[in-house]
């Protein structure tokens, strides 16, 4: 892996534009969900608005297993929930984890920009 040299700025920008990119993602989520699922559209959409990335995965991987469909495989999925995962560090806990661990900000500066790789490639793809 590239090692980073990035200064706490660059961080920042960074992890704004991966918190746009996991939102990005759940809006994708919500819309493939209302193209799937029975009825309005924009009622079904607005009803998920507020699920969470977690439960939006697994009603759209039900929705697409149930419409036997392959818009997203199983590798996809796979990567849905790392980002889910991921997701979840970077807004809860990356900065306290800096704070508490300034010598490892070069090792999270660099997850940084792996993950953030990762989402705009799903988000390309959805």
């Amino acid at each position: 892996m590239m090692k980073i040299n990035m200064e706490i700025n660059d961080f920042r920008i960074n992890h704004s534009r991966i918190i746009e990119q996991y939102q990005l993602i759940e809006w994708h989520l919500e819309g493939i969900f209302g193209l799937l699922e029975q009825g309005n559209f924009e009622e079904l959409t607005h009803r998920v608005e507020n699920d969470t990335m977690g439960e939006l995965i697994r009603k759209v991987r039900f929705l697409i297993k149930e419409n036997k469909l392959d818009l997203i495989n199983k590798q996809d999925f796979s990567i849905l929930d790392d980002i889910r995962d991921d997701r979840n560090f970077w807004c809860h806990s990356c900065f306290l984890e800096v704070n508490n661990n300034p010598d490892k900000y070069e090792e999270i500066s660099n997850r940084l920009i792996s993950n953030l790789d990762k989402v705009i490639q799903m988000n390309d793809k959805l």
